[in-house]
């Protein structure tokens, strides 16, 4: 692992973020600015084809399709609606693009960054996988939905659910390694999953508070975590279609 930096000395951060308009990293760099901490870059991954193409074959069209209307065509029409009612505040709070005082860069890959050395930590706000050229320069903290070391991996909100594991639902801060979740653990907020109506409900609320999390986080960056060991939980993949509509009759009671 990368050698950790003093806490009192943690002031600049770098953000990795899957696209332009995340809600995480832009409430999160909210959250950073407000109390005194400087976002040295941001960097965006790249919409391109062949991510476009990864994602389909991962997820599927309709997973697809609802992420074009969700975080590109309704983002789109409200941003140009507040650019007609010259709401310029507003505008800027919906895109990191419009936060011109911190340097921005998309990338194909979160690989072979440049300016590393400005920052303390990178605060990753999702978009894949993170290489080793990175992760050996300088400590990356992820918010995994999902309860490590038990769940690693995809769909980790359903599965705990599918399981009837109601105790282990809810989302884990660790540093980032090579091999998928499996970085050292500085700790878990569990929720009660049975709190909320929908799964959608349930999954909301977690990307509402992921950006606290990794907020927080900054206060154990002298702190290495909990190693995680292989034979300590599973690696999960993504769930057919078939289980998840039973998942879901299984949280509705049915």
């Amino acid at each position: 692992m990368v050698e950790l930096p003093f806490k009192e000395n943690i002031l600049k951060v770098i953000i990795f973020a899957p696209h332009h308009r995340s809600r995480v990293a832009l409430d999160l760099i909210t959250l950073l600015l407000d109390h005194g901490y400087e976002v040295k870059h941001i960097y965006v991954k790249k919409i391109t084809q062949n991510r476009i193409w990864q994602e389909l074959r991962r997820d599927g069209f309709h997973v697809i399709y609802k992420k074009v209307i969700w975080k590109a065509l309704i983002p789109f029409f409200k941003s140009r609606r507040l650019f007609l009612n010259n709401s310029k505040e507003e505008l800027r709070a919906s895109s990191l693009k419009m936060l011109n005082s911190i340097e921005y860069t998309e990338v194909r890959e979160f690989r072979n960054i440049a300016n590393l050395e400005l920052a303390d930590v990178v605060l990753f706000c999702g978009g894949g996988y993170v290489y080793r050229s990175v992760l050996d320069r300088i400590p990356v903290i992820n918010c995994h939905m999902g309860i490590l070391p038990l769940y690693r991996g995809m769909d980790v909100v359903e599965w705990p659910i599918w399981k009837k594991d109601w105790e282990n639902i809810g989302l884990t801060i660790h540093y980032m390694v090579t091999e998928i979740d499996m970085g050292n653990i500085l700790f878990k907020h569990h929720i009660k999953a049975r709190d909320f109506s929908t799964i959608v409900d349930l999954r909301n609320h977690m990307l509402k508070i992921m950006p606290k999390l990794l907020f927080k986080s900054l206060d154990y960056l002298n702190d290495e975590g909990k190693v995680q060991l292989k034979s300590d939980g599973d690696l999960y993949f993504k769930m057919s279609e078939g289980l998840r509509k039973e998942t879901e009759k299984i949280f509705n009671g049915n």
